[in-house]
């Protein structure tokens, strides 16, 4: 199941990165900006791109014309520079994140089908104060020791929050201490994460990221009523006094015409469910997108929009590699889903 979905988001990642080619290519003859943290990364040889960012805390810049080889030989750079700290990938991959020993962050995304990469680099998240959200949801699980990091955003339905100033050995503690909470419903556990439920369907993910950072994103409860009503091949109660005798047992294959309804959906369907249909709020979101570019492709918010999405492309495509153990062997759960991914491809089919 998860290949299939991995499958769709590839789809999508080829056309939003279409989108953002055709913006990037649009700007011709910048000028690598002057700011403090463009200082700290080489200047590409492309004069082809677009800032987007540009403030005290995070530096963003689109550079087209990159081949493969441009960006292995930027990445190998970047390396010189000190950006070697807790590294993934490399230099012959399509992405390379890494700090330095200041802590600064560095994310270089590459893509091959359209010759252009992505360049972000971020404040260490230690350097910056945040207050622990004061809600309900918060209540469930510690405060951590440092308050030192960043909201990345905060509802009523949850949080997604990086702590810095985090050591591995207290991501450890902080771990033990969210499990005496209760977090230990359906949980995977590997030496840098943590995923959990409570018993009230709480959800929690737990990562360390490296450099002495935390990650934290804890979500409410899928309420029973977004569960789908029982097929329609569900045949009416038959009352005692009219019930035919029933039927000897039979070692022949028999299709069951049982009209006993299924089971309750599990916690697990009911979040496989909310993420579908979270998934498809998405994608309409998507397509509004590519929409406003076809109508107006000069628009420079657009790019905004599409670097957004290109930050929630990947934090979707990790959320469906969390759900291949929870979904493997459910047949009930693939059926649903392949009837939603006709129609996400159907809306992708619309656009040009």
């Amino acid at each position: 199941m998860k290949k299939v979905l991995l499958f769709i988001l590839a789809v999508v990642t080829i056309l939003v990165v279409g989108c953002g080619y055709k913006t990037v290519s649009r700007h011709s003859g910048f000028e690598w900006p002057e700011g403090e943290l463009a200082r700290l990364l080489p200047v590409p040889t492309s004069k082809i791109g677009v800032v987007s960012t540009n403030t005290e805390v995070e530096f963003k810049v689109e550079i087209g014309h990159t081949k493969s080889k441009q960006f292995n030989e930027y990445v190998e750079k970047c390396q010189e520079l000190g950006f070697t700290v807790d590294s993934s990938g490399s230099n012959t991959s399509y992405r390379y994140s890494a700090y330095n020993n200041s802590r600064y962050h560095l994310d270089v995304l590459h893509n091959d089908s359209y010759d252009y990469m992505t360049i972000t680099i971020k404040v260490p998240i230690g350097s910056r104060e945040f207050q622990w959200p004061n809600s309900e949801i918060a209540k469930l699980i510690p405060t951590p020791k440092s308050n030192m990091g960043s909201i990345e955003w905060e509802n009523s339905s949850g949080f997604l929050i990086y702590v810095g100033n985090t050591s591995k050995a207290e991501y450890d503690i902080y771990v033990n201490a969210c499990v005496d909470n209760g977090f230990t419903v359906d949980y995977r556990k590997g030496d840098e994460h943590y995923y959990a439920n409570n018993e009230a369907g709480y959800s929690l993910s737990l990562n360390y990221e490296g450099a002495d950072v935390m990650r934290i994103r804890i979500e409410g409860p899928i309420e029973e009523t977004s569960a789908e009503p029982a097929p329609s091949s569900e045949q009416p109660s038959i009352s005692p006094s009219s019930a035919p005798p029933p039927t000897p047992p039979s070692s022949d294959p028999v299709i069951s015409n049982d009209p006993t309804p299924p089971p309750a959906p599990t916690a697990d369907t009911l979040n496989w469910r909310e993420f579908l249909a979270e998934y498809e709020a998405w994608m309409d979101k998507y397509i509004e997108v590519l929409e406003k570019f076809n109508r107006n492709p000069t628009d420079f918010p657009i790019l905004m929009d599409y670097m957004e999405m290109m930050e929630e492309l990947i934090e979707w495509t990790e959320k469906a590699e969390q759900f291949e153990d929870e979904l493997e062997g459910n047949e009930e759960a693939l059926r649903e889903f392949l009837a939603i991914q006709m129609r996400i491809l159907e809306k992708l089919s619309t656009i040009e």
